[in-house]
């Protein structure tokens, strides 16, 4: 055990066997301290485990939050509470001007959380867990990771400290619950050679990721795909998650995902690959960049000329031959929007797709999607950004230009 000894720390507690008794640790160290329990209500002994939580406190002195949390869906329950508690964790260290939070995980944790890991297939830093890590924002510290859970059983025994166990954690519906079952059965030779293993692949994912670091640092925002071709199956797995991770994509990807993305990527010049909450992985001619969804639609109808700015087009008195468009009497109304599949403009030499001209022109996709597009009332397209205006609505005096 390695407590922290300056400053104030938050400590989770959920009431069972691990948590009081690194409760009752911090308590004996005089450590500056302030506790948390979370009441899920989810079963019915809860209220029994923080009434464990609170007696200790009350007893010694020690300041207590209960944070109520009902949570409303069924599916992914452990995850959403995870979420739920360490948000409270993140909240109370703000408001009490703590240093970061400690928790109860020991080194049976560390197992658990390796091979559920490995059974998800889940691309990780580090297998197992660290003794430092940040979650929303705050450190959180495991001091007690060279501990076992015998070792952590044998001290409340020692000290008589009153604990509460969550019977949840015998349904065999939940993965971590029947691997932690699993690792009850194993002898401690057994635990050893997986933790043994576990440090080996730690060691040669620091390898890996220091490799991973520096292609990804020279790829910048935007990077062409068959940069990855070089790469075993393993690094560019490493490598994209590491890019999207540096892009702002937060969120859990497991291996098989992150193969599809690159299969997708190299099998077609122009890929959209949709990820979670609104982000796109594009691919414009092997040129891969992450951009977030939002509305390629718009619409504009102008009676007159006016002198405006969009957020995907400008009107202004002023551009270039190739932005410039005159306008005459029975133009009007004229609109402005986006490109659609089926636009055609009259060029000097004939009608032309704009989506021709586009792929001739080799134009990103999603630039394509706001490119904006200038109709009459007669529903003519008379300028298309980039083109330029028809073979009539051209002149050396345009009546205005329109940029994107």
């Amino acid at each position: 055990m390695n407590l922290p000894v300056d400053g104030r720390w938050i400590i989770g507690c959920s009431g069972g066997s691990d948590s009081m008794a690194l409760l009752h640790m911090c308590h004996q160290n005089h450590l500056d301290m302030v506790v948390i329990t979370v009441n899920y209500h989810k079963r019915d002994t809860a209220d029994r485990d923080v009434k464990v939580v609170v007696d200790y406190c009350s007893k010694y002195q020690i300041p207590v939050d209960v944070v109520d949390v009902h949570i409303k869906e069924k599916s992914n329950f452990q995850l959403k509470a995870r979420e739920e508690r360490y948000r409270a964790f993140s909240q109370a260290v703000k408001k009490y001007e703590a240093k970061g939070v400690l928790v109860a995980h020991h080194k049976d944790d560390v197992l658990e959380t390796y091979l559920w890991q490995k059974k998800r297939g889940h691309r990780v830093k580090t297998y197992g867990m660290s003794a430092e890590s940040e979650i929303y924002g705050v450190k959180v510290y495991r001091p007690l990771l060279e501990m076992t859970k015998k070792d952590l059983l044998d001290y409340i025994d020692r000290n008589q400290i009153v604990y509460g166990e969550d019977e949840s954690n015998e349904q065999q519906k939940y993965m971590r619950n029947r691997i932690r079952k699993q690792l009850k059965e194993m002898s401690e030779e057994t635990k050893q050679t997986l933790l043994d293993n576990m440090l080996l692949e730690n060691k040669e994912l620091a390898l890996h990721q220091k490799e991973v670091s520096e292609v990804v640092e020279d790829m910048k925002d935007e990077f062409n795909v068959q940069l990855l071709y070089s790469f075993s199956s393993k690094l560019q797995v490493m490598i994209l998650q590491e890019w999207l991770s540096l892009q702002g994509y937060m969120y859990t990807t497991s291996q098989k995902e992150l193969l599809e993305w690159l299969r997708q990527l190299k099998s077609e010049e122009n890929r959209w690959i949709v990820l979670k909450e609104g982000y796109i992985l594009v691919s414009n001619y092997h040129k891969v960049k992450l951009v977030e969804q939002f509305s390629y639609e718009y619409c504009f109808i102008f009676d007159r000329i006016e002198f405006v700015h969009t957020p995907y087009f400008r009107i202004e008195t002023s551009g270039t031959v190739r932005e410039g468009l005159t306008l005459y009497d029975d133009d009007w109304p004229i609109m402005i929007r986006n490109w659609q599949p089926s636009d055609t403009i009259q060029l000097s030499f004939g009608r032309k797709k704009v989506s021709r001209w586009f792929i001739d022109h080799k134009i990103a996709k999603d630039q394509r999607l706001i490119c904006p597009v200038v109709l009459n009332q007669k529903n003519q397209v008379i300028f298309v950004a980039g083109i330029g205006s028809d073979i009539n609505h051209f002149s050396n005096t345009p009546s205005l230009f329109v940029l994107k």
